[in-house]
């Protein structure tokens, strides 16, 4: 909802992260600041003519610093050259009908291209009134070629869960880049749940997968693991609420980054969000088989893109033997009668540890 806009943006900045120096041998230390990005938008949906879906890229910096934002692939697109100031935000609206995903299992030309002079740090939003979700956007340099989807489905969505797909979005940097998507369900095009597929992306291009349930757990891997075939992943929902409240309000689209396999961890802390009662509904990823996770003292037994959800009001200590990932998702506010609206966060695990 457009009267929480500002409240999400404060919570994503808040949750700006330099990740630095691994204390894990498994897990590669990442930061969110650099000179080169690539950005791509899922599907929000499109309520009506009168309710535009707005995509926007917020960038800032230490420095002083220039840049140019593109879409390498559209030529009607023409480059957005910026200009962004120490303590300031530039922002910047991006065409819809050029950058928005669309369907399911259709290579698209969508991908947005950020380069910068010196390092910056940027975010994308894809709003609409009513529907708003904002992620933390990863440099080119700390994307990785296998990685696990965190993304949210439930029952009981209004319109009989019509525009309430679970998603996810690759955006190829390299040309020639063929991936292997492995759903955990069926997808809206018909892949069936367990059976990998391949596809092949040129640089620049998209390709977003949807289904009518939790595509949580699927596994997107680049074919060529022994080249720098990286991509970028982001995912969530097309709009939904959170949380088996079983109400008409309180949906939202879901929108985040992906963290890329190699940067996952075996130890995390997860606080709940600030006057929501009764809790934040919490995600624990499996990538391997037999990984035991415990969480605050109960113990879940998972295999390779399992995963469990719990409902957590306190501080969270998490453990397991193997990497894994957390996500966090703010119900919806009927849940527990507090204002807010549905959101999603990959939890960064311990071994990141903070610089600034």
């Amino acid at each position: 909802m457009t009267k929480f806009l500002v409240i999400k943006i404060s919570f994503f900045l808040l949750l700006l992260i330099e990740l630095l120096n691994p204390t894990n041998s498994y897990t590669q230390g990442i930061s969110t600041e650099g000179k080169d990005f690539w950005v791509g938008y899922m599907t929000n949906w499109l309520q009506s003519t009168n309710n535009p879906v707005i995509l926007e890229l917020y960038i800032s910096a230490d420095d002083t610093t220039k840049g140019v934002v593109s879409m390498p692939n559209q030529g009607t697109f023409n480059p957005i050259p910026f200009e962004v100031y120490p303590n300031t935000t530039r922002k910047i609206q991006i065409p819809t009908g050029l950058a928005m995903a669309s369907g399911s299992n259709v290579i698209e030309n969508k991908g947005v291209h950020i380069e910068a002079d010196k390092n910056i740090s940027v975010y994308a939003m894809n709003k609409r009134q009513y529907s708003a979700d904002m992620t933390v956007v990863l440099p080119t340099y700390s994307l990785g070629n296998n990685y696990f989807v965190l993304s949210h489905w439930e029952d009981g969505n209004r319109n009989n869960n019509a525009n309430s797909d679970s998603e996810f979005l690759i955006v190829a940097i390299t040309d020639d880049t063929e991936v292997e998507i492995n759903p955990t369900v069926q997808t809206i095009s018909g892949n069936p749940a367990n059976v990998p597929f391949r596809v092949t992306l040129q640089k620049g291009q998209t390709y977003q997968v949807r289904a009518k349930a939790d595509l949580t757990g699927s596994q997107i891997i680049a074919t060529n693991q022994s080249g720098c075939q990286n991509f970028a992943v982001f995912s969530g929902n097309m709009y939904t609420q959170v949380g088996e409240c079983m109400v008409e309000n309180g949906h939202d689209h879901l929108y985040a980054q992906m963290y890329p396999t190699n940067t996952l961890g075996k130890e995390f802390i997860v606080v709940p969000l600030e006057n929501r009662f009764g809790g934040d509904i919490i995600k624990f990823l499996a990538t391997q088989d037999n990984t035991t996770i415990i969480a605050n003292d109960k113990s879940y037994l998972l295999d390779k893109g399992e995963f469990v959800k719990i409902l957590s009001a306190s501080v969270l200590k998490v453990k397991s033997d193997k990497p894994i990932a957390v996500g966090q998702y703010s119900r919806t506010m009927d849940c527990d009668g507090t204002l807010g609206d549905p959101f999603l966060i990959p939890i960064s695990p311990n071994e990141q540890m903070l610089k600034k």
